[in-house]
């Protein structure tokens, strides 16, 4: 079922990108690492000389490559919170030179690196977290999802325990834009409702998480209406120590959780020369049924309980797996039965350094898991019985390979340059079967892409700084899907079932140019960005004269949609004293009708749904205003208010066929026809407030809070789905030599039912009041020794049951977590 060749186009794609490698010559430069007094690693410093002629910022690592052209002229770096530097070359006689800046009074914001080209985050007008392989690990999260809810302004909804759909502005699904790497996730068949697909990204092996708030389709095209995701996983680190051959270091741990039981390893080994290196990751992870938490308000007290479960039959039978489907009573109704899961990752990544100024990054990653209950659909009865007696995802499989080259070099078109040729291949199954039925109706969807990005930056020097930002990326998209029925009781197969989508293939093509201006004042105090992206996009599905439905006959032939989008952005940062700062942002964004949006093929009831080629893009603008006041030592606070106009938003509709009629009869059988239509017109409004306070050297305090309203534009207003209750977090760490203390609450407010946005919301799980607000308190401590980091973790300290706005299945209840890291 798994198409894992390449596609000709990749050859091409991959062969534009080998003969880039055959344009650079020889130049020596030198490394110079920026660090603070502590020796940690000081991200986007600028480094300039007085001319301007050159300019960069660190690197993750505090790294910056100079050359040797410049020996002769004396550099400034330069860093918020800082004292400036300066330093010439030729007085420094080691290659690899290491400067330690000292801090002023004044730290004003955090200077990090976003997205693939690692764009400062001051050169983003959007409201940006990021978040740092340290800050992941002291939560110990299960997932990448999990770790997203506890340390970024992201809503996760779940539908099961193996899942999480991260909600971002009240955008969720195919709205929000997964990157990783550089590479898009997002597909052909991300769908509107809920997606697990991010559970798929090792959190073990990123160095850097990035959510990027807003409309954001200028630089990455399709599907950011709410934001971006960036998913950054480690790189390989070169040897530069000329007095030893080879650099090996890595990193392992192992963990358990007690809510379901979790026994999660992971091993990680990093090999270093000065031409190449080498990285290797393994995780895996085994989770048993979660356990809720057992105190619930009066009002409620059986509210989530799972009193019994179903053990679905065999066709052997024994006394664990019976002949026939039966229901048994759940010893400990908190136990959530059919959550559990286990989950298989693989990473590789070679890096091969070309010259001083080229290297190139091969990326290799797996992720594969058990089959995965959907939990919502096993606990809906119909009367006094279960409705299913199995429904759940099969292995849920992701393999990506890329290849990034970067070339840095003074150039009249370029400063850097950096492409990245990609393929994935994807594969996800449905399995399900209605209690005390003998069919099992199985789907399965293999889906392959292709895709190239290029991406370019140009500093121009003058009395002002003007940099622009351009490039272009292509995806390819190809959709394989099959369905068919199986009788539990003997080999008995039927392959005529109805496909989830159309069954003689589906493409996706979807393109793009962009170009981005930042003019910026020689003080830095007041900077302009501007930019545009045009974006075409093709859909193309087909179906077999063999399927089970009688389509019109031009259904067999093909249907094909094509259309285009421009987007664009506009706002300024000013800065008018040390402790102000004020962004100003007006954007537009798309997200391409894809072929879960034309293709979907669905019989419910007495209604067919079939395809439109019509459809348009949907399309948001989007303005919002950011305000940041510094307080210094690190302590600040912003406040980010934002309005989000959508059109041409895709729903489903009553449709009529070609030949007018809206009514479909297949094997004598009518149904009503529907098709996704652009209809609905909508607004999104909130408020995210932003807090930091460094009460001591060592005392953090930090707080967030969001707060989302929207609704469905028309004749008379009705709610908007996917928007959370208003949430937030706050969190105090302290660190006290090899001692660190983290205490962290999160919380929502309830949400009436009155106020859900339709069936999408699941106000099936909700009580009959809506979803009710919770607060769960977590406390975390770690001990470091020598190579060896001790954890204890204690969650929902309370045992207080709490399900999500939306969410299928409730959080888990008190969780005891121990870990234990090495490193060497």
């Amino acid at each position: 079922m798994r198409g894992l060749h390449f596609r000709s186009t990749y050859l091409k794609l991959l062969s534009l990108l080998f003969l880039l490698l055959g344009t650079y010559h020889s130049q020596c430069q030198k490394t110079i690492t920026i660090t603070d007094q502590q020796d940690e690693p000081l991200i986007g410093v600028e480094i300039y000389n007085d001319q301007f002629t050159f300019a960069k910022v660190s690197d993750l690592n505090g790294q910056v490559e100079v050359s040797e052209t410049f020996e002769n002229e004396w550099l400034n770096l330069k860093y918020l919170g800082f004292k400036n530097e300066r330093i010439n070359l030729k007085t420094i006689d080691l290659q690899d030179i290491t400067i330690k800046l000292e801090p002023t009074n004044e730290i004003l914001e955090e200077v990090i690196l976003v997205g693939r080209s690692d764009i400062r985050s001051r050169d983003f007008l959007q409201k940006i977290d990021a978040v740092r392989s340290e800050d992941i690990a002291v939560t110990n999260p299960q997932t990448s999802v999990d770790a997203l809810a506890r340390n970024a302004d992201v809503y996760v909804q779940k539908s099961q325990m193996g899942g999480g759909s991260p909600v971002i502005r009240g955008f969720e699904a195919n709205k929000v834009l997964l990157v990783v790497d550089g590479v898009r996730l997002n597909n052909a068949i991300y769908r509107n409702g809920h997606l697990q697909n991010a559970i798929t990204i090792d959190n073990s092996m990123l160095e850097q998480m990035e959510v990027i708030y807003g409309p954001s389709s200028l630089m990455y095209g399709s599907d950011a209406l709410g934001g971006v995701i960036h998913f950054r996983t480690k790189d390989p680190v070169l040897n530069l120590d000329e007095n030893r051959k080879a650099r090996v270091f890595g990193n392992y741990f192992a963990r358990y959780g007690s809510a379901n039981q979790e026994k999660t390893v992971h091993g990680d080994i990093n090999i270093g020369f000065k031409k190449w290196a080498s990285l290797t990751s393994v995780s895996y992870s085994d989770f048993d049924d979660l356990r809720m938490g057992s105190r619930r308000t009066k009002a409620y007290p059986e509210y989530g309980k799972r009193f019994e479960f179903q053990i679905p039959a065999t066709s052997e039978g024994s006394i664990f797996l019976p002949a026939e489907d039966r229901v048994e009573s759940n010893p400990n109704p908190n136990i959530q039965v059919a959550t559990g899961y286990s989950q298989f990752d693989f990473l590789q990544k070679f890096r091969f350094q070309i010259n001083d100024r080229m290297n190139i990054t091969a990326n290799i990653q797996s992720s594969t898991s058990s089959d995965i209950p959907r939990y919502d659909q096993l606990i809906v009865k119909d009367g006094e019985n279960f409705r299913f007696a199995e429904w759940y995802y099969g292995p849920q499989d992701r393999s990506l390979y890329s290849l990034k080259y970067k070339w840095t070099e003074s150039k009249p078109w370029m400063d850097e340059f950096l492409v990245i040729a990609s393929r994935q291949n994807i594969e996800e199954s449905r399995i399900q079967r209605g209690f005390g039925f003998t069919f099992r109706e199985v789907g399965v969807e293999t889906v392959g892409v292709s895709a190239l990005t290029i991406d370019a930056k140009k500093d121009i020097f003058s009395r002002r700084k003007h940099t622009i930002y351009y490039g272009a990326d292509f995806q390819y998209n190809t959709v394989q899907s099959e369905a068919w029925e199986e009788n539990i009781i003997g080999d008995v197969r039927n392959d005529k079932a109805l496909t989830r989508y159309p069954s003689a293939g589906s493409t996706m093509n979807i393109g793009g140019i962009y170009a981005q201006y930042i003019n910026e004042s020689p003080d830095s105090n007041f900077v302009f960005h501007g930019g545009l992206r045009f974006s075409s996009y093709a859909t193309s599905v087909k179906y077999l004269e063999s399927d089970p439905i009688q389509w019109p006959s031009f259904f067999y032939d093909g249907v094909n949609a094509i259309n285009s989008s421009v987007s664009w952005s506009a706002g300024i940062n000013w800065q008018p004293t040390p402790e102000w700062t004020l962004r100003l942002l007006s954007s537009t964004a798309f997200r391409a009708p894809n072929v879960d949006d034309i293709g979907k093929l669905r019989i419910n009831n007495d209604n067919v749904v079939v395809p439109n080629t019509s459809l348009d893009a949907e399309q948001s603008w989007n303005g919002e205003v950011n305000i940041n006041r510094s307080f210094g030592r690190g302590s600040q606070l912003s406040i980010t208010s934002f309005y989000t106009r959508l059109t041409d938003v895709i729903i489903r509709q009553n449709f009529m066929l070609p030949d007018g009629s809206t009514t479909f009869i297949s094997n004598g059988l009518t149904y009503n026809v529907e098709a996704n239509v652009n209809a609905e017109e909508a607004e999104i409004y909130g408020l995210s407030v932003n807090f930091k306070y460094s009460i001591l050297n060592s005392l953090l305090l930090s707080s967030s809070l969001n707060f989302i309203k929207g609704s469905v534009l028309g004749d008379e207003q009705q709610p908007l789905s996917h928007l959370p209750p208003l949430y937030g977090r706050t969190q105090l760490e302290y660190n006290l030599d090899q001692w660190n203390f983290t205490l962290l609450s999160q919380y929502n407010g309830r949400k009436p039912l009155e106020e859900f946005g339709g069936s999408v919301d699941n106000p099936e799980y909700a009580t009959p009041e809506g979803a009710l607000g919770w607060t769960i308190v977590n406390a975390y401590a770690d001990y470091k020794w020598r190579n060896y980091t001790f954890q204890l973790g204690v969650e929902n300290i309370f045992d207080k049951h709490y399900r999500p706005f939306a969410s299928g299945v409730s959080g888990p209840g008190l969780n005891v977590i121990a870990a234990i890291r090495g490193s060497f």
